[in-house]
């Protein structure tokens, strides 16, 4: 349900399909990200809070990679 992703300092903004946001966290949330701080997810927009802007960066381009972006 994740459409795209971008990374602002230590934080990632993860763009959903409409009503998963919140569906996308949780699983992060389950992944137990050792580098990953906390989720918010609202109705199209999730926001992850990183460690440092190297583990934002490297999370999105891992996400962005998997979506074949």
């Amino acid at each position: 349900s994740v459409t795209s992703c971008d990374s602002a300092q230590n934080i990632v903004v993860l763009k959903t399909m409409p009503g998963s946001a919140s569906v996308a966290c949780s699983a992060l949330d389950g992944m137990k990200l050792p580098n990953m701080v906390g989720s918010l997810g609202g109705d199209d927009t999730a926001i992850l809070i990183m460690r440092s802007t190297q583990d934002a960066d490297m999370l999105c381009m891992e996400i962005t990679r998997m979506l074949g972006n």
